[in-house]
């Protein structure tokens, strides 16, 4: 069945996995693109991590991964979820991600500010978003950096606020997506087309 926009306020994103390819060891992540990119060394052996969305998580019997467990990167000591959209590059503030941070890192997803999607045409537009490409130049979107959504949009933007994109497909019906990383089998729509 068709999912109309008051169904999608209602539900909420979960995240996927980074696995190992080695050692199977698992841990959360917000996105694709938060794993450690898979290579071959020296020797032949493949390293690196393998991606798993919250869907295929529980395709696979396991558990997905809720906010409070999801390590993010930081921007200097500034908890981001991502290097684009998050660091000022006029300040040279430099991007950790996850993986580079210590064992204990007190970033995770439910303790970031994130920016938003400022609609030029209409305030009645703006949106709380993860990535500068979830605002969609062609619907009259611009990204707004964490530091300055509340004085440009009215809006704080934490975790609970941001507004996400979604699957869609004839088979799998609906399910809530950060990127189009979520979807192999589907169509992603993006937070304001999702809406619309």
């Amino acid at each position: 069945p068709f999912v109309t926009p008051v169904d999608v306020k209602r539900i909420a994103a979960e995240n996927g996995v980074c696995e190992d390819v080695q050692t199977g060891r698992m841990r959360c992540a917000m996105q694709s693109s938060d794993c450690k990119p898979q290579q071959i060394d020296d020797n032949g052996t493949v390293k690196g991590e393998k991606w798993y969305s919250a869907y295929i998580q529980k395709q696979r019997g396991l558990e997905f991964c809720s906010c409070q467990d999801t390590s993010i990167g930081s921007c200097n000591s500034r908890c981001a979820p991502q290097q684009l959209g998050y660091c000022d590059h006029a300040t040279n503030e430099i991007f950790h991600d996850a993986t580079t941070l210590t064992h204990n890192n007190d970033c995770k997803c439910n303790t970031a500010t994130y920016g938003a999607c400022q609609d030029l045409s209409s305030s009645m537009n703006h949106f709380c978003a993860l990535s500068p490409s979830d605002c969609e130049e062609d619907h009259h979107h611009f990204w707004v950096e964490p530091s300055k959504t509340k004085s440009v949009t009215g809006l704080d933007c934490s975790c609970k606020q941001v507004r996400v994109g979604g699957c869609i497909g004839k088979i799998m019906g609906f399910t809530c997506a950060l990127s189009k990383d979520d979807c192999p089998w589907d169509v992603y729509y993006p937070p304001y087309s999702l809406k619309r």
